[in-house]
């Protein structure tokens, strides 16, 4: 699934949801804390330069609904995602036990060749399920690619909005979080950050 949207990569989990687009391709960081639809706006602007803050403000109508509007976008390829996951696994399946096939279908020796017609038969057999499963697929992978095109749009939105409060400035890192979090919170995920690109 991965390899179809490699324009566009997101990773989500409890706390943090850290989003990666080309539109962001020039910022080293960009973080949202905790989002809660509910209340976004409490949520502050945080850009860092060398993990300090160089600039802090709450964000704007416009890029609360930005915000949103790519929270939903990704919230819907999740589901969209769980069908291809059962078909990789398919695919793997099958693929496995084709390249076995292959591997025992030819016995060579130094005078002789032999090739077994029963295993030629399952040869054909296993990339015709293939061809077919694939075939099968196909509707959905297209959707999945329409999905992701909406995506990338609108992160090209959002980011376009952020980097906009952000033009002429100096930074390295962007973050976003409720305006009650500690100040250290920007620098203790900024300095575990450049842990990792150093690393």
């Amino acid at each position: 699934m991965n390899k179809l949207i490699s324009h566009y990569a997101s990773t989500l989990s409890h706390s943090t949801i850290s989003i990666t687009a080309l539109s962001l391709a020039t910022l080293a960081t960009f973080s949202v804390f905790a989002m809660n639809d509910d209340d976004l706006q409490d949520y502050q602007l945080i850009a860092l330069k060398d993990c300090e803050i160089v600039y802090q403000a709450k964000l704007t109508e416009e890029q609360q609904e930005a915000m949103r509007a790519l929270d939903a976008l990704e919230t819907k390829m999740d589901s969209m995602e769980l069908p291809t996951e059962e078909f990789e696994v398919k695919i793997e399946l099958l693929s496995k036990q084709l390249e076995d096939v292959t591997k025992v279908m030819i016995v060579e020796d130094e005078n002789s060749l032999f090739i077994d017609k029963t295993l030629i038969q399952k040869q054909e057999e296993l990339a015709d399920e293939i061809d077919q499963l694939v075939s099968a697929h196909e509707p959905h992978f297209r959707k999945i690619e329409i999905h992701s095109e909406k995506i990338e749009a609108a992160a090209d939105t959002f980011s376009e909005l952020i980097k906009a409060d952000l033009k002429g400035l100096d930074y390295d890192s962007i973050h976003i979080r409720k305006d009650d979090d500690s100040g250290d919170t920007d620098k203790v995920h900024c300095a575990i950050h450049n842990m990792h690109v150093k690393s």
